[in-house]
């Protein structure tokens, strides 16, 4: 076993987990029930992606609980990607306890790892992504939601976990792709200038992408 687990078997784990979690969510929560629900494909897709993004994060994980946050990252974060790109929408049922959940197995990732400082860190990134996010919400609430301003902490978390350059580089990214897929929707013409785009999804892109990008030596603290 590499890094406690190997990645293909954390990998399959949160394609099962991916597929029935989309499922469970979009039949039972009452938020989404009203909404037309997804098919059979839209929860094999949700699995799909769910496993590739934990088998992405798989190398940060290097002990039981490491591995336990990463995965639910990835499964929370597809989730509430798919549910914002589809609804507009972010749910504080979900989004809430994702971020209550995060800091706690963050938390239990320190302790295993005797990074106490990097918790600090965590939280203190976290804030001051959340505070960051509120700023521009109350600027441009037409570009940024209040549930992108509370879905930020999450990412803000995991990012800022693994450094303060990661940080900057990851909430840097969300912005980058969500201008790309503004630029690909406008010129698909699926889209206008007044055409509000899902920002969830670009957010956790981003933190995803530079979170693997990690293990390879792309970041510094």
């Amino acid at each position: 076993m590499a890094d406690w687990v190997q990645p293909g078997v954390i990998g399959a784990i949160a394609l099962v987990a991916g597929f029935f979690g989309h499922r469970m969510l979009w039949r039972r929560l009452p938020r989404l029930a009203t909404a037309p629900t997804p098919s059979l494909g839209s929860d094999v897709l949700a699995g799909a992606i769910t496993g590739a993004a934990a088998v992405a994060l798989a190398p940060l994980g290097t002990n039981p609980a490491g591995a336990v946050a990463y995965g639910f990252f990835a499964i929370a974060g597809v989730q509430l990607s798919l549910i914002d790109a589809r609804l507009k929408l972010l749910p504080n049922v979900l989004v809430l306890p994702t971020a209550g959940i995060s800091l706690a197995l963050l938390a239990a990732t320190a302790a295993a790892e005797d990074a106490w400082l990097s918790l600090g860190r965590a939280v203190a990134g976290g804030a001051a992504l959340f505070v960051a996010y509120l700023v521009l919400a109350l600027v441009s609430p037409s570009g940024i939601g209040m549930g992108d301003v509370k879905l930020s902490v999450v990412a803000g978390v995991f990012l800022a976990y693994q450094g303060w350059m990661p940080l900057v580089v990851g909430a840097a990214a969300g912005f980058v792709i969500g201008a790309l897929v503004g630029l690909a929707l406008l010129a698909a013409r699926k889209a206008n200038r007044h055409t509000t785009v899902p920002f969830g999804p670009s957010m956790l892109g981003g933190a995803v992408l530079v979170l693997a990008s990690i293990p390879a030596g792309l970041f510094a603290l």
